[in-house]
């Protein structure tokens, strides 16, 4: 055959001379329907390098998401990896189509609550850590929100009252309620302004 071809009982769908091939959308039902063997794999997309395997999904001619090798979608990524990347946030959904996990722009990640069980459930290696927070250029910190009537925040933190110290803090307060200096020493008490660290702010109650 010289030159492209079309498909279709309306010559809609086309083969180019240079391979590639386009398939328009019909009026209703799936534009491409592929059925597999059994226990056999469904379709293969190879790119012909490990910088150009990727396949990119869209609306309105405008790019949703890609899905494909590291050093083809995002920086640094390396030969072997594999990428799942959107444009915007990207979310997870289970158990039909309600949201479960999502992944802002900025990278911040939201779980949604279940309607019962545990949110999240990590299970570590004995003798490892199951889970590490680490601070940036500041302090490690966790909140706690209960959802409650008059409900309050609570931070635990690594470095949060001063470096190093372990503190409890009641962020709804803005007042630090117990924590334990570098040296063991417990405190309680309700400082704020760490500029004026002393034994007479910090009330404490044991020493290590």
């Amino acid at each position: 055959v010289n030159g492209n071809t079309t498909l279709g009982n309306a010559g809609t769908d086309t083969v180019t001379t240079n391979g590639n091939v386009t398939v328009n959308a019909p009026s209703s039902g799936n534009a491409l329907t592929v059925n597999g063997a059994a226990s056999a794999q469904i379709a293969a997309f190879n790119g012909n390098a490990e910088a150009s395997g990727y396949i990119g999904v869209g609306a309105a001619s405008v790019q949703r998401g890609y899905l494909g090798t590291a050093t083809s979608l995002v920086t640094g990524g390396a030969t072997g990896e594999f990428v799942l990347r959107s444009e915007g946030d990207l979310l997870f959904a289970a158990g039909g189509a309600t949201s479960r996990v999502r992944i802002a722009g900025a990278g911040n990640v939201t779980i949604n609550a279940p309607s019962s069980g545990t949110a999240v459930v990590v299970t570590g290696v004995s003798g490892q850590r199951a889970l590490s927070l680490v601070g940036t250029s500041s302090a490690a910190l966790l909140g706690l929100t209960d959802g409650q009537a008059g409900t309050r925040e609570w931070f635990v933190s690594s470095g949060g009252n001063a470096a190093g110290v372990f503190t409890i803090r009641d962020s709804t307060a803005a007042a630090d309620r117990l924590g334990i200096e570098t040296d063991g020493r417990l405190w309680g008490g309700a400082l704020h302004n760490v500029g004026t660290v002393t034994g007479t702010t910090k009330q404490y109650i044991a020493s290590g």
